[in-house]
């Protein structure tokens, strides 16, 4: 996909992948469709689906969950620029909603 840069163009690579994360949801607005998930020493922060706005409604923020999470990580293929990755929560889930297996 070719972007146009300052210089021109230059390609962009796209990598997408859907991650499970356990984490604390420490953030987030349902109102503007934005989380903050902290992951061990990591913060990611994103944009949330309708699904998950929906879902964030019965969670208060603070609590262990389970967030699955669509990851796009865009390159510039001439490595001119720093690799930019964005997070959309999927879904999410508190710990207690999540099943234990025997």
């Amino acid at each position: 996909m070719p972007a146009k840069g300052s210089s021109g163009w230059s390609f962009i690579s796209v990598d997408e992948e859907r991650i499970t994360y356990s984490g604390i949801l420490v953030g987030g607005s349902i109102e503007t469709g934005r989380f903050e998930l902290k992951v061990d020493d990591e913060l990611i922060l994103g944009k949330t689906s309708i699904a998950a706005k929906k879902e964030l409604r019965g969670i208060t923020l603070g609590a262990q969950v389970e967030a699955e999470v669509w990851v796009t990580t865009m390159t510039h293929e001439e490595g001119a620029l720093e690799p930019k990755t964005s997070y959309v929560l999927v879904s999410v889930k508190s710990a207690e909603q999540i099943p234990t297996s025997p």
